[in-house]
């Protein structure tokens, strides 16, 4: 795979794969899946708006080169060289469905997908750095990463907010 093309489709097809095994499911006696077809995209290392969300979210925050050269000492890669990829894994139509007919609190679905969909997501985020890097693409998950931090332990604000995406860094050549 050499053209960029290939590679971002190979991805993308890992990714959707994926979402279409049994790792992706509600755990309810149906077996119903927790994530719908995902949104896949890819952004460059050197896009800007990697410095300004630093400079606009505070020290704590890892730019793509900072993941890459933390994950991988000694690997030397420039910003053009990395690729940030994307998803984001909508709910299914059951559960929009569902939820929508709430008043109070979160369906029943939508709790699954709350609990057991970010598992197949942490699975997901996994599973495509290891083949990135099996295929010869160092790659990182940051959100899989030890050095990944929730709440002040990093210095970041803590935050409820709930992230139905992913993304990874990887350097666009291999070693």
């Amino acid at each position: 795979m050499t053209e960029v093309g290939e590679l971002a489709a190979w991805v993308e097809g890992i990714i959707k794969e994926f979402v279409e095994s049994p790792e992706n499911t509600l755990m309810n006696a149906a077996n119903e899946r927790a994530w719908a077809e995902p949104l896949v995209g890819f952004s460059s290392g050197a896009d800007p708006l990697y410095r300004f969300y630093k400079g606009d979210i505070g020290h704590f925050y890892l730019t793509p080169i900072e993941w890459f050269e933390k994950t991988f000492p000694g690997v030397e890669a420039s910003l053009e060289e990395l690729t940030v990829i994307s998803w984001i894994l909508p709910q299914t139509e059951a559960t929009k469905a569902e939820n929508r007919r709430q008043r109070a609190y979160p369906s029943e679905r939508w709790a699954r997908s709350r609990i057991f969909g970010e598992k197949a997501n942490v699975k997901l985020r996994g599973h495509i750095a290891e083949a990135l890097i099996e295929a010869g693409y160092p790659a990182v998950a940051p959100m899989n990463a030890p050095l990944w931090a929730r709440g002040t332990r990093s210095g970041a604000p803590p935050s409820s907010r709930r992230r139905v995406s992913g993304t990874l860094c990887s350097r666009s050549r291999g070693p």
